[in-house]
């Protein structure tokens, strides 16, 4: 429910709402983890003794879009200082991609017709 502003209108194009429970939902998006975002792997040990071999994989990076949203002023700040907060590390361990909380927003970009406030963005 948004209670908006008088005045205020909404403008949608193509708009679809549908009841989900809980469960098949979680259901829906395991199964579409496992068809997009898994895959097999196959690890062959040759010579002798492999039988008892404990092998511990551990995943470095990932080309699956992982992102969030982010306040931008606060990794900008870190680059700047060249010193990462436990935000910066958090952002970069755990996201690869991100977007702005509000600074890719037109009405900061520009609150004067025809003046762009770009400086953060870029």
């Amino acid at each position: 429910f948004i209670d908006a502003d008088q005045g205020v209108e909404y403008w949608l194009d193509d708009i679809s709402l549908q009841p989900v429970d809980d469960q098949t939902w979680k259901t829906q998006a395991n199964k579409r983890i496992d068809e997009l975002r898994k895959r097999d792997v196959q690890i062959v040990l040759e010579g002798d003794g492999t039988e008892d071999v404990l092998i511990e994989l551990v995943q470095k990076t990932h080309s699956f879009p992982f992102g969030t949203m982010i306040v931008a002023d606060q990794l900008n700040d870190c680059k700047v200082n060249n010193v990462d907060s436990e935000y910066c590390k958090f952002t970069k361990d755990n996201f690869n991609w991100v977007v702005d909380n509000y600074k890719m927003k037109w009405k900061y970009m520009e609150k004067e017709k025809d003046v762009w406030n770009t400086e953060i963005q870029d």
